[in-house]
């Protein structure tokens, strides 16, 4: 059995680095947007489990609007540390983990359902975010093979846990899970994804293009 799982910070606190595109209002709302298309997506894939792992009640109400699992959040200790109490609570049925953000609105479920198939009989697979920086989808079988590493720079550190422990490791490049919106670069890019999504329709009523423009 495989289980995704996504992670998401309070709606409240997210994509601060759009302050001087959006007001505190739309970036929240922007956010909101976010989480409905990939959970949406990731739900209509063939996934056998989806999961959040939240602290936000406003997040887990769309979760299980949506049908999707909601593990609390307690206490904030930061990503990896949630996740590690998620995997060490996971009953020994779950054979493969999928990890990824809330900000992949542009993820569509075929791509979904062609990295489980590739990821299938791979321990570790490393799925990078556009800059090859970051990393934007991390699936892991057995979902205890080793610790999660994510922050700054994790794509280097995700590979170099699974070197250190010896761990066969695939990099994999996916379009729609290595696109997140976090600066005013990835809005203008917006235009290039042909989706009729929440996502979509929110920015275009903003009008952010033009407001990005003024900003520059």
């Amino acid at each position: 059995m495989n289980m995704a799982i996504i992670l998401q910070k309070p709606l409240h606190q997210a994509k601060n680095r759009l302050k001087n595109s959006l007001s505190p209002k739309k970036r929240m709302l922007l956010a909101e947007s976010m989480l409905y298309d990939t959970l949406q997506t990731i739900r209509a894939a063939a996934f056998d489990r989806v999961a959040i792992v939240t602290g936000d009640p406003d997040v887990a109400e769309i979760a299980e609007y949506l049908s999707v699992e909601v593990i609390h959040e307690y206490q904030v200790n930061g990503m990896n540390e949630a996740l590690k109490l998620v995997i060490q609570n996971l009953p020994l049925s779950i054979h493969t983990l999928f990890i990824f953000p809330a900000d992949i609105p542009f993820i569509q479920v075929e791509e979904m359902n062609r990295l489980i198939q590739i990821t299938r009989n791979v321990p570790v697979t490393i799925i990078p975010c556009k800059e090859s920086r970051g990393t934007n989808g991390l699936v892991l079988s057995p979902p205890d093979i080793m610790e999660t590493g994510f922050g700054t720079n994790s794509m280097s550190k995700h590979c170099r846990v699974a070197e250190d422990l010896g761990i066969p490791y695939l990099i994999y490049q996916s379009g729609g899970i290595a696109f997140d919106i976090d600066t005013d670069k990835d809005l203008q890019s917006i235009q290039e994804w042909h989706a009729d999504n929440k996502t979509k329709h929110f920015l275009s009523s903003c009008n952010i293009h033009q407001k990005i423009k003024g900003v520059r």
